[in-house]
C-alpha cells in the first residue's frame, strides 16, 4: 500500500504556506532589484556580491565569511546585515540572526519593511514577546507600508500580547505522563477513554518495519487496561478485520458498542483518508462500514467525534467549500440511521488555517479543538468552545499556558465528570515523539459534568432481556434528551447526560405496560453509574404501573409544570392501545385525615382523567378511585418512603387483544 501524507491524526497542510514563502523569501533579491546599493564603498559591495554567489550556490559558510567582511568595512550596508540575517536564519543561528535584522532597521526602518517583519517572528521564537510586540508596535505608525503587510503586523503584534498575557497569567496545569506502558519512541495520540476510566484507547504512529520500509509510517489502534496499580502495557486491539493499517483517530460511543475511526488508502474508500464505524457483536469488532458517500470525499475525511446519544457526528476533512486547510463539519443522523450532509461549523469556529482532532464532551454542548490558527502559543494550539441556549457554538478560547506552549498540542479528551483530561503533546523528558499525558482540567475550561446511566430491562415473568425504547425527557417540556431504539440483545442500555439535572425516564415496548420513572443525576454521581433494573409488565387485565412523572402541588390537586412529560406518555400510551379501559387510582401518604387523604387523592385521580379527556381520549374508558394514605407501598416513617406513597397508578380493567 502507497504511503499517504494525508493520515488520520494531524496531517492537513496549511494552504497560507505560500504566503509565507512570498513574505519571508530572502531579503537578497529585493537588494538585488536596488538600481544602487546602500554602500558607497567599492571593496564592501565587490565583499557583497561575492557572498551573492555563493548564497545562490548554497554555499553559506563562505556567504557567511564574506557578508562579515563587506559588515566590516561599511557598519552601514544595509543589503549585507539583510543577507547576512538571511544566512543565519538558514545555518539555524536566530540568535545572530536578530542582531543582523536588528543592525538594517537601525539604519533604515522602512529599507525593507518585511525585516521587521521577520525579525519579530525571531522575537517571538526566543520568547521575547515584549520585543516582538514594541516593534510591531512601532512598524504599525508607518503610513508608507502597504495594507497587506500593515495586516500581517498586526496579526503578528496582536500574537506578541496574547503570548505574553497567557505566560504572565498561567493557567493550573500539572501534566503526568502515562509512562512507558503506554508511550513509546513513537507518536501516540490519545483518542478516547471508556467510561469508567478504565480503558484507554489511542493511536500510535510508528515506521513501518515490514519489508524494510523504514521510511515509511504506519498507523495502529492499540488499548491499554487500567489497574489499582495505572495503566496495563499497551497492546494492539484485537480486531479481526481484513486491514489493520493505516487506521486511527478513533471514538468509542457512549454505549461502548462502536468505534468510530478514520482509515487511509483501504480498498474503496473514496479519498485519501476516509470514516468507518465498527460494531461489537458477541465481544468482537465486525468488519467497518463506511460512512458513506455522504460523509466522505474524494479529499480528506478524518477524527470524528460522535455525541452521547450517536445521533450527531463532527469530524475533520478538507474538502472544496472549506474555509481553508481542514475544517470541522457537522453531520445528523437521520430517521433511516444514515448521516445527513455535512455542513461547515462555519466561520466561529473554522479559520482560514487547519481545525483538527474534535472532541465532544458527553454534556454535548462542550467542543476541544486544536488549530494552528495565529495569535496563539505556536504551532497546533488546543481550543474550547461552548454551545449557547439557541445551540450556536460560541467563539473558540485558548485553553492557555503552559497547557499551550510554542510547540504542537493535538488530540485532547475530557473525562464525563470534566474533571480529567488526556491530550498529545511533545515534551522534553517524554519518551519520544507525542506522548499521552493526564491532567486536572481548570474549572474555567471544564465542561459540564455527565451522568452515566445504565439500564437492564427485562420481562417482570421469565426474567428474559428486552429490546425496547429508552428515552429521557426534561419533565417540564417533554423535549427527548436521549433516546436510544437500538436492539439491547442483553436487555442493557448507556447512555450520557449532563449532570445536575432531572429527567424523566420512559420505557416502552409493544404488547407491555410502559415504565415511567423520574431520574436525578445530582453532582456525584459522574463516573458512577446509576444502574436501573427495569421489569417491564405484558399488557394484561389486572396489571398496573405506576405514574412518578405525575406530579402535584403539596396539599393540592394541581398539576406541577414537571407533569408534562408524564402526562404526554400516559396520553400516547392509551391512544395507541384504544382497546384498553382503566383505572386511575390516586394514593397519598398518611399526613392528615383518612377523609381529607381520600378526597384529595381522587380529586388528583379526576385532574388527570380530565386533561386526558381535553387530549381526545374518551372518557368512557377512564374511571377514577382514591384510596388515600390505604395503600401504602413504603414506609410513612421516612420522607423518602412518604414521597413513595404519594403516587398515581394505572391499573389495566380491560383488554381486548384480537381488538388491539
Amino acid at each position: 500500500m502507497a504511503h499517504q501524507s494525508a493520515k488520520p491524526q494531524i496531517h492537513a497542510y496549511p494552504l497560507v504556506f505560500w504566503l509565507w514563502v512570498l513574505l519571508l523569501f530572502p531579503a537578497i533579491l529585493h537588494a538585488q532589484n536596488q538600481m544602487e546599493l546602500t554602500s558607497g564603498s567599492k571593496k564592501a559591495i565587490k565583499a557583497y556580491q561575492e557572498a551573492e554567489r555563493n548564497y545562490r550556490s548554497g554555499d553559506y559558510a563562505a556567504a557567511a565569511k564574506f557578508l562579515q567582511k563587506a559588515v566590516s568595512i561599511d557598519p552601514h550596508f544595509i543589503e549585507a546585515w539583510l543577507m547576512q540575517g538571511d544566512v543565519q536564519m538558514e545555518t539555524q543561528r536566530p540568535a545572530e540572526a536578530i542582531q543582523s535584522f536588528e543592525q538594517a532597521l537601525a539604519i533604515d526602518t522602512l529599507f525593507y519593511p518585511p525585516a521587521a517583519f521577520i525579525l519579530a517572528r525571531l522575537y517571538l521564537d526566543k520568547g521575547q514577546n515584549n520585543k516582538a510586540a514594541v516593534l510591531m508596535k512601532r512598524m504599525l505608525t508607518k503610513n508608507e507600508l502597504r495594507p497587506e503587510l500593515q495586516l500581517l503586523m498586526l496579526e503578528r503584534y496582536q500574537t506578541a500580547v496574547f503570548r505574553q498575557e497567557a505566560i504572565e497569567n498561567p493557567v493550573p496545569f500539572d501534566p503526568q505522563s502515562l509512562g512507558t506502558q503506554v508511550n513509546s519512541a513513537a507518536d501516540e495520540y490519545v483518542n478516547a477513554v471508556r467510561l469508567d476510566g478504565r480503558l484507554l484507547l489511542f493511536t500510535r504512529r510508528s515506521a513501518d518495519t515490514s519489508a524494510h520500509r523504514e521510511s515509511w509510517l504506519k498507523e495502529q489502534l492499540f488499548q491499554s487496561a487500567r489497574s489499582d496499580s495505572g495503566w496495563d502495557t499497551a497492546v494492539l486491539m484485537p480486531l479481526n478485520w481484513p486491514m489493520t493499517d493505516q487506521v486511527g483517530a478513533m471514538q468509542l460511543s457512549a454505549d461502548g458498542k462502536k468505534l468510530y475511526f478514520a482509515a487511509c488508502s483501504w480498498p474503496g474508500g473514496l479519498g485519501s483518508c476516509d470514516l468507518y464505524v465498527s460494531e461489537l457483536k458477541d465481544g468482537k469488532w465486525v468488519k467497518p462500514e463506511s460512512l458513506g458517500a455522504q460523509i466522505n470525499t474524494a479529499g480528506w475525511e478524518s477524527q470524528p467525534t460522535v455525541s452521547a446519544d450517536q445521533q450527531t457526528l463532527i469530524f475533520s476533512s478538507r474538502r472544496k467549500d472549506g474555509l481553508g486547510g481542514s475544517d470541522l463539519y457537522k453531520s445528523i443522523r437521520l430517521p433511516n440511521g444514515s448521516w445527513s450532509r455535512p455542513i461547515n461549523l462555519g466561520e466561529q469556529i473554522n479559520s482560514p488555517q487547519n481545525e483538527m482532532a474534535p472532541f465532544l464532551h458527553p454534556d454535548g454542548k462542550t467542543l476541544y479543538f486544536s488549530s494552528d490558527r495565529p495569535i496563539s502559543m505556536g504551532g497546533y494550539d488546543l481550543y474550547i468552545s461552548r454551545m449557547d441556549e439557541a445551540g450556536r457554538w460560541q467563539k473558540p478560547v485558548n485553553l492557555g499556558y503552559p497547557i499551550n506552549t510554542g510547540d504542537d498540542e493535538i488530540n485532547l479528551i475530557v473525562s464525563p465528570d470534566g474533571k480529567t483530561a488526556y491530550l498529545s503533546a511533545k515534551a522534553a523528558d517524554g519518551a519520544g515523539g507525542f506522548d499521552i499525558y493526564s491532567f486536572d482540567l481548570d474549572e474555567k475550561i471544564r465542561p459540564e459534568p455527565a451522568t452515566y446511566l445504565q439500564f437492564v430491562v427485562r420481562d417482570s415473568l421469565t426474567r428474559e432481556p428486552l429490546s425496547v425504547t429508552i428515552t429521557l425527557l426534561d419533565p417540564t417540556t417533554a423535549q427527548t434528551v436521549f433516546e436510544t431504539n437500538t436492539t439491547l440483545p442483553e436487555g442493557e442500555a448507556i447512555c450520557l447526560v449532563p449532570s445536575r439535572n432531572q429527567y424523566a425516564l420512559q420505557i416502552s415496548k409493544e404488547a407491555y405496560l410502559f415504565y415511567d420513572s423520574f431520574i436525578a443525576a445530582d453532582s456525584g454521581t459522574e463516573l458512577r453509574p446509576i444502574q436501573t433494573e427495569v421489569l417491564l409488565k405484558r399488557i394484561e387485565t389486572g396489571k398496573s404501573t405506576v405514574l412518578r412523572n405525575i406530579h402535584f402541588a403539596v396539599n393540592k390537586a394541581e398539576l406541577t409544570a414537571d407533569a408534562y412529560a408524564g402526562l404526554q406518555l400516559l396520553w400516547q400510551f392509551l391512544a395507541n392501545n384504544s382497546s384498553l379501559n382503566v383505572t386511575l387510582e390516586g394514593h397519598t401518604d398518611n399526613s392528615g385525615s383518612d377523609e381529607l387523604n381520600r378526597k384529595l387523592s381522587a380529586d388528583r385521580a379526576d385532574v388527570v382523567r380530565q386533561y386526558l379527556i381535553e387530549k381526545g381520549i374518551d372518557g368512557n374508558r377512564i374511571k377514577t378511585i382514591g384510596y388515600g394514605a390505604s395503600r401504602p407501598i413504603a414506609t410513612n416513617e421516612t420522607e423518602a418512603g412518604r414521597a413513595l406513597n404519594r403516587r398515581t397508578e394505572m391499573r389495566i380493567d380491560e383488554f381486548d387483544q384480537q381488538k388491539r
